[in-house]
């Protein structure tokens, strides 16, 4: 019947009007709200991504950038420049202006002995002053250095003239504390702690200490630490320089909250402590800072790299944090591990080094073992390796940027943006993953789950050690992904990768764009590939000016359910030309589309192959352009709009297939499609079939041929080759 209806329209005869069920078109994709870093905090600056269309964020530094400062100042995010801790030095003995109290007992180490405490007869040693303070009293330090251990057994207060001029040192143990508080309603201010030992020890519920305008330098073991139910509070405190215990690489804290302590501090800076710059551990242990510099932690010798963190957070304790910043620190800059829950806001993460033995390491932000972290308005740049790994825990990210995720320096490998393994969740909102190396953000294993609403991933690079990968997404071995309003543009070999049998993937309103072929072999640059036996449903997407193919389905297991989707303008691989596919759909994958649009795509449209099944209701197929591949290495020209070879089964209903410059359909190989409700139109061929016996019939169910080159063809065709490399 087909048979001759075709050739009647070749000898003119009139040709039946459109069907009125024509194809509904596609829904365009909603549009992504962009990472929100903005408004910054005050003294934050704005500054606009490093290349045109990357997200702003907000820089703490001044343009003149972070400055190194004196001894007694420091320079706090969101500032112009180093400020003082605490006072000037006054001219005279004291600070001019002292904390209230019902007593105020005078101190000067160079007082002569047998003193009352009084301005004119001050006491010669702290001692002797804490023996006889009251409850409340303020002890006033006079300029100079205290070579004495100070243990506070009742609520007084210590206050230097200057942190420049008053030194608190100690003789004995290092692993003694040079200031030791065993009492509630304590304070330390206005003065500089130096001394070879433990720096501030609190242990022991109700005891309780407030540090004003204190610099802790040059301690062994730790700076500042509490325990047991212990609190302290306070704001602009300096701790550098820490050092592990003498003869081994143990320690070297800038700061410790255990066991069920607190510690809570306005403007801080941790500076070039050892080991790691914060740690807090245990259950119902608790750190909060604010306005806080973490940077250059180093390993706990110069030559062998034990850790160099700036913050771990472990063993179910909780830290939050607003306007942080942690730079140039070693292996992880943020530890989040066994349980714990962390909160930071306003935060900076960026230049983490690897520790000094593993080469292979420098991560932004782990998180690890059941614990959680809640990360918002923050970035996190030039990490080493990962940007943040979420291995068998929770991520909340919220108007986050990670970008510019270096490959390891050993092995040259990775530079993940974010990676999630071992049953992690992360959930993403309104981020910014960009200028990353090997995967921009990937959830891999049984139990792994994204959720990414509003992101933008741009630009990622092949890792250095084979020029291989690149892609946005890569969803793997049995993890699953909902991925909603989505900008994926400008990555390389396989933009969005969903692989493995039970790796499932919802992706909606999402565009992705430009892809390039892979470094290595100029070879794919496909837009969305589904293989190995994934599940994809992908809702309103965009997917145009990709390489290879815009998306590839491949092997036994493999689905996707396709709807509401442009495809459009893809283009051959970089290196050769090859291929340009739309949709190629092989080896026993299967596609369900529903208001697919295919336009200006390379080579073939629709392709089909290899035992594959494809079945289509509002399908267009239309301006199928020939292959790029130059005729020396490529017989055929192809500008196919739909094939259906080796095996493979092709149902379209609802369905127009025009403009393609070779043919609208061909059947090769005992491939098989059945077509009904639909326009085969102006195409060079209507129908090329090259399948001895098929029944035409099935080609006719109220479809209309018209205005092709021919309606019918039998000539064999040179087709291209029928299987993608997955």
């Amino acid at each position: 019947m087909l048979a001759g209806v075709l050739i009647g329209a070749c000898a003119g005869s009139p040709e039946r009007s459109p069907p009125n069920d024509t194809p509904v078109p596609p829904q365009p994709p909603a549009p992504a709200s962009p990472a929100a870093l903005t408004p910054c905090p005050s003294g934050w600056r704005v500054v606009p991504g490093p290349e045109a269309g990357d997200a702003a964020t907000c820089e703490p530094w001044p343009e003149t950038g972070y400055q190194a400062c004196a001894i007694d100042a420091a320079h706090f995010p969101g500032r112009a420049g180093c400020e003082r801790i605490g006072s000037l030095c006054p001219a005279g003995d004291w600070a001019e202006e002292l904390p209230s109290g019902p007593a105020t007992l005078f101190v000067s180490p160079t007082a002569a002995p047998g003193g009352d405490g009084s301005r004119p007869a001050p006491f010669a040693s702290l001692h002797a002053a804490l023996a006889a303070a009251p409850e409340g009293a303020v002890i006033a330090l006079a300029k100079g250095t205290y070579t004495e251990t100070v243990t506070l057994s009742h609520g007084v207060t210590l206050w230097g003239a200057c942190v420049a001029e008053t030194v608190l040192t100690a003789p004995g143990p290092e692993n003694q504390p040079a200031v030791l508080v065993r009492t509630a309603g304590a304070r330390l201010g206005n003065l500089r702690l130096e001394a070879p030992r433990i720096g501030v020890w609190l242990d022991g519920a109700g005891w309780t200490a407030t540090l004003d305008d204190l610099v802790i330098t040059g301690a062994h073991v730790v700076g500042l630490a509490a325990f047991n139910g212990a609190r302290v509070s306070g704001a602009r405190v300096v701790i550098r320089d820490t050092a592990p215990l003498s003869g081994t690489t143990d320690y070297g804290q800038g700061l410790e909250v255990g066991t069920g302590a607190t510690i809570e501090l306005d403007e801080v800076a941790l500076l070039t402590t050892r080991d790691t710059a914060a740690l807090v551990h245990g259950e119902g242990s608790f750190l909060a800072l604010r306005d806080a510099v973490i940077a250059d932690t180093d390993g706990a010798t110069v030559d062998v790299g034990a850790a160099g963190h700036g913050m771990v957070v472990t063993l179910a304790a909780q830290a939050a944090g607003e306007r942080l910043v942690f730079e140039r620190n070693r292996k992880v800059s943020l530890y989040v591990d066994d349980a714990a829950q962390v909160t930071l806001t306003d935060t900076v993460i960026r230049d983490t080094r690897p520790s000094r033995d593993e080469p292979d390491d420098g991560g932004g932000v782990l998180v690890g073992s059941g614990a959680h972290l809640a990360l918002q308005s923050s970035l996190v740049e030039r990490s080493r390796m990962i940007g943040l790994f979420a291995y068998a825990a929770s991520a909340t990210l919220t108007d986050v940027v990670v970008r510019g995720t270096l490959p390891a320096g050993g092995s040259q490998t990775l530079g993940n943006g974010l990676l999630a393994q071992a049953g992690a969740e992360l959930v993403v909102t309104r981020c910014a993953v960009e200028g990353n190396h090997n995967v921009g953000l990937s959830a891999e294993g049984v139990g792994t789950r994204l959720v990414a609403t509003d992101i933008t991933v741009r630009r990622t690079r092949r890792q250095l050690v084979d020029g291989l990968a690149g892609s946005a997404f890569v969803f793997t071995d049995a993890a699953s992904a909902t991925v909603s309003r989505a900008v994926v543009d400008d990555n390389e070999c396989g933009a969005v990768v969903a692989n493995g049998g039970a790796t499932e993937l919802l992706l909606a309103d999402a565009i992705i764009r430009g892809t390039h072929s892979c470094a290595a072999d100029g070879l794919d640059g496909r837009g969305l590939v589904v293989q190995f036996g994934a599940s994809v449903i992908a809702q309103r997407l965009l997917v145009e000016q990709n390489r290879g193919a815009g998306v590839l389905v491949a092997k036994v297991g493999s689905v996707l359910r396709m709807s509401d989707t442009l495809v459009q303008d893809t283009r051959g691989a970089e290196v050769n030309g090859e291929s340009g596919d739309g949709l190629h759909v092989q080896e026993r994958a299967v596609a369900e589309l529903n208001r697919v649009l295919l336009r200006r795509n390379r080579e073939v449209g629709l392709f089909v192959a290899v035992d594959a099944v494809v079945n289509g209701s509002d399908v267009v197929v239309e301006d199928t352009q020939p292959t790029e591949c130059p005729p020396e290495l490529c017989l055929y020209r192809a500008g196919i709009g739909a094939i259906a070879t080796d095996r493979a089964y092709l149902n379209l209903r609802r369905f127009v297939l025009r403009d393609n410059v070779q043919a609208g359909l061909v059947l090769a190989s005992d491939g098989a499609a059945d077509l009904a409700v639909g326009e085969v139109r102006s195409n060079g061929i209507g129908v090329n079939s090259m399948v001895p016996g098929f029944d035409l019939t099935r080609l006719q169910h109220e479809v209309v041929f018209a205005d092709n080159g021919r309606n019918l063809d039998t000539v064999e065709l040179p087709l291209p080759p029928v299987s993608l490399d997955p």
